[in-house]
């Protein structure tokens, strides 16, 4: 599979209506696109860590001096988790610009398998359980903040197979609906993907299926995995 593109986030224009895809042509547009100046962001990473993601990952974990830098350009009250496995709980801690060391420290937490190896393409099911402890008291508490954005991005070159994902249809809102109500305005609220396109995939991706529903509820943005960056 080739390299894909790191997403810039912190997008609040909502009402996009179809799947959208970049390519390397747009990078500076979708750089002045998805970054809105001011606003605080609250930002989690999703990353499959089965055993064909581990070069994707690796890239992107390269990567994220830019992506950061990009991002603190224009706004410096951001944060960032990284969360692979069903318990939802971080593996790299909160990041915020203070953070010593904190391109390492995504770098190593986007990677780290869950203990459940079987678990690590529930890619909806590890967000919702991510969100919900996000609570005082659990484990991710702080990270979500009342007065920022909330951005979500999955990586995977896989559909999401969260539990109910073979019954197909609607069971993908049981794990999307609960993550607009615990933020309560769901316009502060936005799933994005690089994982294979929809319904065909791409040379070594499944379509992301599952991930696709969630982006197209939320008006967020859905790049093509096997695209070049």
């Amino acid at each position: 599979m080739r390299a894909f593109y790191v997403l810039p986030v912190a997008l609040l224009v909502a009402g996009c209506q179809e799947y959208t895809v970049f390519t390397d042509t747009r990078q500076q547009d979708i750089q002045e696109y998805m970054v809105v100046e001011g606003v605080k962001s609250d930002i989690l990473f999703y990353g499959d860590t089965s055993y064909s993601m581990q070069p994707e990952l690796r890239k992107m974990s390269g990567q994220v001096g830019g992506f950061i830098n990009r991002l603190s350009e224009s706004q410096s009250d951001w944060q960032i988790i990284t969360v692979t496995g069903p318990d939802g709980c971080s593996t790299s801690g909160i990041l915020n610009p203070e953070t010593p060391d904190f391109a390492d420290k995504f770098a190593t937490g986007l990677a780290m398998p869950p203990e459940d190896t079987e678990a690590d393409e529930w890619g909806l099911f590890n967000v919702f359980k991510a969100i919900l402890n996000s609570a005082p008291g659990q484990c991710n508490q702080g990270f979500i903040r009342t007065d920022a954005t909330l951005h979500v991005i999955f990586l995977s070159d896989e559909d999401d197979e969260s539990p109910g994902w073979e019954l197909g249809g609607d069971y993908w809102q049981d794990y999307v609906d609960p993550v607009f109500y615990y933020k309560e305005d769901a316009q502060l609220v936005k799933f994005s993907a690089i994982a294979g396109p929809v319904p065909n995939g791409c040379e070594g991706a499944d379509p992301g299926n599952g991930y696709a529903d969630a982006v197209l509820a939320s008006g967020g943005e859905f790049i093509s995995i096997c695209d070049d960056w």
